[in-house]
């Protein structure tokens, strides 16, 4: 027997052809062996969702993607051909928050590290972040990766510690 233990809204989206869709983790519960299976999700709009799974024996957690909605719904959820499984809750409209990853923005030598290590680490992630500006060069604008370089002498020294063709780039 195959049993939803827990249906979770995240507050996690990904854009799926220009359009958001918002992650819902299905935690199942498989008491044999692996199975596959059809979730089915059906929101208070009468919008249905098909999604095929395979199951493992135990728990799994499974991430269901549903369109971003403007307001609070209803949402059912059923394994197929099992309507004992049938759990319905409440999908909350979430926040879009925008995320900034930086991988470093001080410089506190002898405290991060000893004084004469600190700028050959800043120069290592400077080549990292050269070289995933530029894997994401084609990107949309607002998804291109961006560096802060918060001190001059860093890049001052990145600049001269780099050959002519790293420090143009």
């Amino acid at each position: 027997m195959i049993d939803i233990r827990d249906i979770t809204p995240t507050v996690f989206f990904h854009r799926q052809q220009e359009k958001l869709e918002q992650r819902v983790d299905v935690t199942l519960y498989n008491d044999g062996e692996q199975a596959q299976r059809c979730l089915f999700v059906v929101l208070d709009d009468q919008t249905e969702i098909k999604i095929p799974l395979v199951i493992p024996q135990g728990e799994s957690c499974h991430p269901v993607f549903i369109a971003d909605r403007t307001r609070d719904c209803q949402a059912a959820f059923c394994l197929e051909h099992d309507e004992t499984t049938a759990r319905t809750i409440v999908l909350p409209v979430q926040r879009k928050w925008v995320v900034h990853v930086i991988q470093t923005s001080h410089h506190d030598p002898g405290y991060t590290d000893m004084p004469h290590q600190v700028l050959i680490q800043h120069d290592h992630w400077i080549d990292q972040a050269v070289a995933l500006a530029e894997r994401t060069d084609n990107y949309p604008e607002d998804a291109r990766f961006r560096i802060v370089i918060e001190q001059s002498w860093s890049i001052d020294h990145y600049l001269r510690s780099r050959s002519d063709g790293q420090a143009s780039k």
